[in-house]
């Protein structure tokens, strides 16, 4: 069964994309160009605003270097309600 079957409609696609819109928000708000975020992470600006825009794939260590660089968590899905009437950093 794929996970699309098992996660409803949006599923993972949806997280996926909400993940890359909240990255790109969080990026300008901390008033930080793709150049600077993607040096932060050590990637190039290219290679940063591919993965902003969804066209490519982020590792899982890029990943926790980019959190730890805007000042975000991965929370799972699980967590969440315990976070409700928190605000983003």
């Amino acid at each position: 069964m794929s996970r699309e079957k098992t996660t409803g409609a949006a599923g993972w696609r949806g997280d996926y994309l909400a993940l890359h819109a909240l990255i790109r928000r969080r990026r300008n708000a901390l008033r930080l160009t793709q150049a600077e975020a993607g040096a932060a992470i050590g990637l190039s600006e290219r290679s940063y605003r591919d993965i902003e825009a969804g066209r490519r794939d982020i590792g899982a260590e890029a990943l926790f270097r980019l959190c730890a660089a805007l000042n975000l968590r991965l929370v799972p899905a699980e967590n969440r309600q315990d976070l409700a009437g928190f605000e983003e950093p």
